[in-house]
C-alpha cells in the first residue's frame, strides 16, 4: 500500500485514542483537553505511522486552531470591544511588557543568552486564545465584563505575537500591507455581500471555507501563522450578524482538528525524564505565577472588582498556542537545543493542563486566596469613590444579584414597573450608570454577608440571582437562605444538570433560559396549528414536569 495512506491511518489512531480520553474524562469529570495532551505525550512516539506523517499532521491541528480562533472571531463582541479600545489597548501592551520582563530574568538563568531569554520570555507571556476563548463559551461568559476585557487582551496578544512571528520568519513589510489590503477587500466585500440570503447557507459555507482556505494558503506564503488567518477572517464575517448562522457548519470539523492540535501537542515533546518534567513544572509554577500577579494588578488599575480581576488573571495564566509557535521557529533557527525546546514546550502543556483542570474550581481558589492573604495586603486599592449610595431602610422589595444580560432585562423591567429594587454587581461602570439614573445600586460581590445586609435582606421580599456561574449561585443563596429564610428567591441555569442541584437547596423558581425560549417557540407554533389554550397548557405542562422544572 502507498505510503501516502499512512495519513489516515494516522488520523484514525488519534482519534480512536481520543474516543478513549474522552470516557476516562467523563470518569473523572476532568476536561477532555487534559487526557488529549497527555495521550500524545505517553502514546504518540510508539505509533510509527504518526511519526511519519507529522508535517501533514502539524498542518491538520493548524487548521483546527485556525477554525476554532475563526468562530471565536465571529461570536467577539467588537462593538464593545472598541468602546473600551484604548483601555484594552493600553492593558494589553502593559500586561504583555511586564510579564516579559519579569519572566526574562529567571529564564536568563535557565538559557544563559539575553536575546533568547527575551524571545521565550515574549513566547510564555502569550495566552491561549483557542483554549480560553472555548472555556469562556462553555462558560457561558463570552458576552460578559470579564470576557469582553478577557478576549480583547488575547487579541492585542495575538497582534503583539503576529509582528513577533513575522520578524522570526524574516517576513517582509511589503507582505504586511499586501495582508492589510487583503483583508480590508474582504471586509468590504462580506459588508456589501449578504451570503446567507444571496446564495443560501450550504454555498455560504462552501464560500466561508474557500475564503478561509485562500487566506490559509496567502499566510503561508508569507510566513504568518493560520491561526491569525482564522481569527482574523472570523472577526470580519462577524460584524454581519447572519453569519452567525455558519457556526455550526464548522464546528463539527473544528472539534475534530482540536483534537489532533492537543495530540500532537504532547507528540512535540521529543524525550520525557523525571528531571525534565521537574523543571518544567517548576518553571511553569513559576509562569503561571507571573502571569496572573501581573494580570491582577493591571485589570484592578481598572477600577474593577477584585473578583473581576482574579477571574481575568485566572483566565490569562496560560500559555498558547502562539508561544508553541514561537518556542518551534526559535528551535529550527538554532536557538535553542532539544533539551530546551521540550522543557519550554513541557511547560506550556503543563499551563494549559493545569489551567484547564482548574477553571472549574475557580471560585474556590478566589474564596481560598482571601482567606489565605491578610485583608489589607488583598488589593482593592483604585477603589471607585462615588459608588456610595444614601443609605435608606428598605422593605418587601427586590434585589437582584447580578446585572449582566439577564439582569439587565429584569432590572429594566422592575425599573419602568416602578417596583422597589437593589442591584448588586461587581462592575463599577454598571453600578456608576444605574446611580446616574437613580437607581439603588451596591458595589461589590453578592458573597459578602456584609454587602446583603447592605441591601436590607432581612426585609426583603425577592432575590433574584441572575449570576452565570452555579458554584457563585450557591454561595449566595445559601447566605440568602441563612439571613431571611422566608424570602423568595429566583435562580437561573443553563445546564440541565444544575437544576437539579438548585432543586435540593429548596429553590421554587428555577430558569432555564434555553427551555424557556424552547417553550415560547412552541406555544407559538402550537397555536399556528389551532390547539386549544387547554391542550397547549397540557403539553407545557408535561414538559416541564420531564424536565425538571415542575408545575406552571
Amino acid at each position: 500500500m502507498d505510503a501516502s495512506f499512512g495519513i489516515f491511518a494516522s488520523f484514525g489512531s488519534i482519534l480512536l485514542i481520543a474516543v478513549c480520553a474522552s470516557l476516562l474524562a467523563r470518569k473523572f469529570r476532568v476536561p477532555a483537553v487534559v487526557f488529549y495532551i497527555v495521550s500524545g505525550l505517553l502514546l504518540g512516539r510508539y505509533i510509527p505511522w504518526i511519526n511519519t506523517h507529522t508535517n501533514g499532521l502539524q498542518a491538520a491541528s493548524d487548521i483546527g486552531v485556525a477554525l476554532l480562533l475563526f468562530t471565536i472571531g465571529i461570536e467577539l463582541p467588537l462593538a464593545r470591544f472598541f468602546q473600551r479600545g484604548k483601555e484594552v489597548l493600553a492593558l494589553g501592551f502593559l500586561q504583555f511588557v511586564g510579564i516579559t520582563f519579569l519572566l526574562f530574568i529567571p529564564l536568563l538563568l535557565l538559557l544563559r543568552t539575553p536575546l533568547v531569554a527575551l524571545l521565550v520570555a515574549s513566547a510564555l507571556s502569550f495566552s491561549s486564545t483557542a483554549v480560553v476563548g472555548k472555556r469562556l463559551s462553555e462558560r457561558g461568559d463570552n458576552s460578559s465584563a470579564t470576557g469582553d476585557l478577557t478576549i480583547g487582551i488575547l487579541l492585542v496578544q495575538d497582534l503583539i505575537s503576529i509582528v513577533l512571528i513575522s520578524i522570526l520568519s524574516s517576513t517582509s513589510l511589503i507582505s504586511f500591507f499586501v495582508v492589510l489590503l487583503i483583508f480590508i477587500g474582504v471586509f468590504l466585500l462580506l459588508k456589501r455581500l449578504p451570503l446567507l440570503t444571496a446564495f443560501g447557507l450550504e454555498e455560504s459555507t462552501q464560500l466561508t471555507f474557500a475564503l478561509l482556505f485562500l487566506c490559509f494558503w496567502f499566510f503561508g506564503q508569507v510566513k504568518l501563522p493560520l491561526p491569525t488567518a482564522g481569527f482574523l477572517l472570523g472577526v470580519l464575517m462577524g460584524t454581519r450578524i447572519e453569519h452567525m448562522a455558519l457556526f455550526s457548519q464548522i464546528r463539527t470539523l473544528r472539534d475534530i482538528l482540536l483534537v489532533v492540535f492537543f495530540f500532537m501537542l504532547g507528540v512535540s515533546v521529543s524525550s520525557i525524564s523525571f528531571a525534565l518534567v521537574f523543571v518544567a513544572l517548576c518553571v511553569a509554577l513559576l509562569v503561571m505565577a507571573v502571569k496572573f500577579t501581573m494580570t491582577y494588578v493591571f485589570v484592578t488599575i481598572l477600577k474593577m472588582h477584585p473578583k473581576h480581576s482574579f477571574s481575568v488573571g485566572f483566565d490569562l495564566m496560560q500559555c498558547g498556542e502562539f508561544g508553541f509557535i514561537i518556542l518551534l521557529l526559535l528551535f529550527r533557527g538554532g536557538m535553542l537545543s532539544a533539551y530546551q525546546k521540550d522543557v519550554l514546550l513541557m511547560t506550556i502543556m503543563v499551563t494549559l493542563i493545569v489551567y484547564v483542570f482548574s477553571d472549574q474550581h475557580r471560585l474556590w481558589f478566589y474564596q481560598l486566596v482571601k482567606r489565605l492573604i491578610p485583608l489589607w495586603l488583598w488589593p482593592r486599592a483604585f477603589p471607585v469613590q462615588d459608588l456610595d449610595v444614601v443609605e435608606e431602610r428598605m422593605e418587601n422589595h427586590i434585589i437582584l444579584c447580578g446585572y449582566g444580560r439577564v439582569g439587565s432585562y429584569i432590572g429594566h423591567t422592575l425599573h419602568i414597573s416602578g417596583i422597589p429594587f437593589v442591584v448588586i454587581d461587581t462592575d463599577a461602570h454598571h453600578i456608576q450608570a444605574l446611580l446616574h439614573k437613580g437607581i439603588k445600586a451596591l458595589y461589590g460581590d453578592a458573597e459578602e454577608v456584609e454587602l446583603l445586609r447592605r441591601a436590607d435582606v432581612a426585609t426583603a421580599r425577592f432575590v433574584i440571582v441572575a449570576v452565570p456561574d452555579h458554584v457563585e449561585q450557591e454561595n449566595i443563596i445559601l447566605l440568602v437562605k441563612r439571613l431571611n429564610p422566608k424570602a423568595t428567591i429566583v435562580a437561573r441555569s443553563h445546564l440541565q444538570r444544575n437544576i437539579r442541584h438548585l432543586r435540593t437547596l429548596g429553590i421554587e423558581y428555577i430558569v432555564h433560559p434555553e427551555f424557556e425560549a424552547s417553550l415560547t417557540i412552541l406555544k407559538r407554533i402550537l397555536k399556528l396549528y389551532n390547539q386549544t389554550h387547554d391542550d397547549i397548557k397540557k403539553h407545557i405542562h408535561y414538559l416541564k414536569i420531564e424536565h425538571g422544572m415542575g408545575e406552571e
